[in-house]
């Protein structure tokens, strides 16, 4: 089985908002134009510098016109 959560991650994070209008295409409408995006992911510290890096969720803070949306 191939998981497929890396690859959304990386559609967001490349391509943060075009991606929410494939996936969410009403959200400009309902709320205005997307005026900036802020992504608000947190590295947590590793216990020894050999760890693999750990599997991080990846919270996105899109501010509307007339509203904000954190997608998490």
């Amino acid at each position: 089985m191939i998981p497929h959560d890396p690859n959304f991650k990386n559609l967001f994070q490349d391509f943060p908002r075009e991606t929410l209008q494939w996936l969410f295409p009403q959200a400009e409408q309902n709320w205005g134009k997307i005026v900036s995006i802020e992504f608000t992911r947190q590295e947590p510290k590793k216990h020894h510098l050999a760890d693999a890096g750990l599997a991080l969720d990846l919270p996105i803070l899109f501010h509307f016109e007339n509203q904000q949306l954190l997608l998490w």
